[in-house]
Order: structure tokens, then C-alpha cells, then sequence
């Protein structure tokens, strides 16, 4: 069973999706579920190209105001927010995974 692996060869190409057929779209041998490569990402669901919302990202960690940013990508006040709520839990899921990683390798060896 090869669920969860990373680096594997479970995970294959199936096509293009989207408005503009730009998104890619990802297939598991295992259980054979479709999904879109940006799942569990920021970008799922934003209907903003991947720049804006890597330049939200960016303004947010800059201490720029949700107001300047949307200002200055001309986009709405809660489109911004939504963005850096969303990459903010991102964030805070990816920090506790790598910290559990440290912990087990560090913790729970027994050598």
C-alpha cells in the first residue's frame, strides 16, 4: 500500500482543467481519486492568477495593509484577506507537520 508515500509513482498526470484549461489536474493509482495539484495549497479556489497570490502573500509578510495591497493588485479588501487567511493556515499546518518530523526523528529513534 503505498498511501501517504511521497515520492513514489502513485500520483500520474491526467490532464487540464479550469477556465482556461491552465490548472492541472492529478490522479492516484492507489485509491483512484482525481484531485487539482494545488489541493491543500493557498491557490485552490482563489480565482486569482498564482502571481497575485504569491504578491499578497509577499505584501502580508512585509507588513503592507490588506487595504494598500488591494489597492495596489486592484482587487477587493476581502479577496486579500481571504488569500492571507487561507496561506496562514497553510503555514501553520506545514510549521506543526515539520515540528511532529523533528520531534519523532529526534525523540523517537531508540538507537
Amino acid at each position: 500500500m503505498d498511501f501517504g508515500k511521497t515520492g513514489g509513482d502513485n500520483i500520474a498526470y491526467r490532464g487540464k482543467y479550469g477556465k482556461n484549461n491552465d490548472k492541472d489536474l492529478l490522479y492516484c493509482r492507489t485509491c483512484g481519486k482525481r484531485f487539482a495539484s494545488t489541493r491543500n495549497s493557498p491557490l485552490l479556489g482563489a480565482h486569482l492568477s498564482q502571481d497575485q497570490v504569491f504578491q499578497i502573500v509577499r505584501h502580508a509578510a512585509e507588513s503592507v495593509s490588506i487595504r494598500a495591497s488591494a489597492c495596489l493588485l486592484d482587487i477587493s479588501k476581502a479577496t486579500v484577506n481571504l488569500v492571507i487567511l487561507k496561506a496562514g493556515g497553510h503555514c501553520q499546518k506545514v510549521f506543526h507537520l515539520s515540528c511532529l518530523n523533528v520531534f519523532v526523528s529526534t525523540y523517537g529513534s531508540s538507537a
